[in-house]
């Protein structure tokens, strides 16, 4: 009795939190086409994100801890990556659009990764041995963290993938984008090498 009402509470205490994160943004489910948020960058001036319709929260919220399994050599936590300014892609081996989206992220991982840069991906409750069998023939060279029970996906409130969040260096959640997007773009690449350098 005792351990089912600890799951209970520690389910419930998930459940608040992703909710929490989501509400943070005006309707709480993003469409790809459907940015809500701040159109200035922080820096000032217009906002560089809004073009790839990546969307802002109303206001600041800051990334939830969480540890994962790691494969192919990541740190399992996402405090591991405290400082840096980090591409956190939640996807999973079955999904086309997330698939798509991969060589983008190893390309700007590429382009970036001498930098205060990280891209993190996290499989959506699948095996390591699934995320790790389907990397092999890849050439990812990323860091992929796998989400076996789903409670890092619940912790975010990710309902749709690829689901993307951007986490600066102060490990804010400053944007979001739900859906692939070209996130190798000269114009994203620019924005992430000045926003890793603060």
């Amino acid at each position: 009795m005792k351990r089912t009402y600890w799951i209970f509470v520690a389910a419930l205490l998930v459940a608040l939190i992703g909710g929490t994160l989501a509400s943070r943004w005006r309707d709480g489910t993003p469409e790809a086409g459907g940015a809500t948020a701040a159109t200035v960058d922080p820096a000032g001036g217009a906002d560089p994100l809004q073009a790839f319709l990546i969307e802002r929260p109303q206001e600041p919220v800051q990334a939830e801890p969480f540890t994962a399994v790691a494969v192919n050599g990541a740190s399992p936590r996402l405090q591991d990556y405290a400082g840096k300014y980090i591409l956190l892609n939640f996807w999973a081996t079955w999904c086309g659009p997330c698939k798509q989206e991969l060589p983008e992220l190893q390309a700007l991982y590429e382009s970036l990764k001498e930098q205060n840069f990280v891209v993190l991906a996290v499989s959506m409750s699948e095996t390591e041995e699934k995320v790790a069998h389907f990397l092999e023939d890849t050439g990812f060279t990323f860091p992929v963290l796998v989400d076996v029970d789903g409670s890092v996906s619940e912790l975010y409130g990710v309902n749709s993938i690829p689901l993307t969040y951007l986490i600066d260096t102060d490990g804010r959640i400053e944007a979001r984008a739900l859906g692939p997007r070209e996130w190798n773009d000269p114009a994203l690449q620019a924005y992430f090498r000045r926003m890793s350098a603060q």
